[in-house]
């Protein structure tokens, strides 16, 4: 909600914000102390790094990654007729788990006013290659060692 308020913002989800704040912030949320966070008073460009962090450190992307392939398969069967694409992604999103299908419906809603609002220079097509590879990616054949981030990979390629 704080960051809707915010969504003129210039350069909104360009920039990256303080790494130190955003670790702040990160830990202030896993350790459920909420009473520490004054969003109003936060940098809005750490606020957006901190959706974006949140986005990246999901266990598993919001297509889930037994519905990766679903949905792949079927943006690229119907990719020439729009009207089928969405049809069969509807009915594939509605496959989705409760919770994800919500945050999903919720981020599409979010990113969307930042698509639509004036003056941030934010477009729908940045916000495309920003969100599809934290919403959609397929498990990495690298195993995960220890210490390491596992690699994420979306349609074949990995992403830094």
């Amino acid at each position: 909600k704080e960051l809707e308020k915010r969504m003129s913002t210039t350069n909104l989800f360009y920039m990256s914000g303080s790494v130190t704040r955003i670790k702040k912030l990160h830990y202030l949320y896993e350790g459920a102390k909420y009473d520490e966070i004054i969003l109003s008073e936060e940098d809005t460009h750490d606020l957006c790094a901190l959706v974006i962090h949140y986005l990246q450190s999901l266990p598993e992307p919001l297509c889930t990654l037994l519905l990766y392939q679903d949905f792949l398969d079927i943006h690229n069967a119907n990719r020439n007729d729009k009207e089928q694409w969405i049809k069969t992604m509807r009915s594939l999103f509605h496959c989705l788990p409760e919770l994800n299908r919500r945050l999903f419906i919720r981020i599409l809603q979010f990113f969307e006013l930042v698509a639509i609002t004036e003056n941030n220079q934010v477009s729908r097509e940045y916000l495309v290659n920003l969100l599809g590879p934290l919403c959609f990616y397929g498990q990495s054949d690298e195993k995960e060692e220890e210490g390491k981030k596992k690699k994420l990979k979306y349609n074949t390629e990995v992403v830094p």
